[in-house]
């Protein structure tokens, strides 16, 4: 999901002899991610880390131990490291505005967040306060959450599909890839 972000940046990297690994803490797990971060900096020692979709326990690890670290997302407003944030009152809003404009009017967000991630939760407040919002326009907007697993995905999208009023526009945050090949 963060391609975008990360391809250039390594090309960039690579070019002046630097080089870009991508990790994920859960690797092993949520009860042992302590132990894998400790592991991962005491093996490779970077120079910075860039922290993407992931919570807010794994923000404070960095922060109390003064690595040279910055977020790309929201972050907990108690942790003081830098961050670079997407403007998601913005961003819900133009997707749900883009499709009322082509018709829509049973909007579903399909959250796929690592558990416990600042900007899943305020996605979600975010699209149904907005869907709320538009309801004089016909807007209902409702949520499903799971997973990013192929199994718990496929299974969100036929609950779905399986509501009295199914969706018309599926809005989609995570593994977007997933998503479509599970979708198609």
């Amino acid at each position: 999901s963060v391609m975008f972000l990360t391809d250039p940046l390594q090309r960039k990297l690579h070019a002046l002899g630097y080089g870009l690994r991508i990790v994920d803490p859960f690797a092993h797990g949520t009860k042992g991610v302590e132990k894998t971060l400790f592991q991962w900096d005491a093996e490779h020692r970077p120079a910075y880390y860039l922290l993407a979709s992931v919570p807010p326990v794994i923000h404070r690890w960095f922060e109390a131990r003064k690595i040279p670290t910055m977020i790309f997302g929201s972050r907990d407003p108690n942790v003081r490291l830098p961050a670079l944030d997407l403007d998601t009152e913005a961003t819900v809003r133009h997707a749900v505005e883009c499709l009322l404009r082509r018709g829509h009017r049973q909007i579903a967000l399909l959250n796929l967040p690592p558990a416990g991630v600042v900007g899943a939760r305020i996605t979600n407040e975010t699209f149904l306060r907005i869907c709320a919002h538009e309801a004089r326009r016909g807007a209902r907007g409702f949520i499903q959450s799971c997973a990013a697993r192929p199994a718990a995905v496929e299974a969100a999208i036929r609950r779905m599909f399986a509501r009295a009023h199914p969706p018309t526009a599926v809005l989609v945050t995570g593994d977007f890839e997933l998503v479509i090949s599970l979708y198609t």
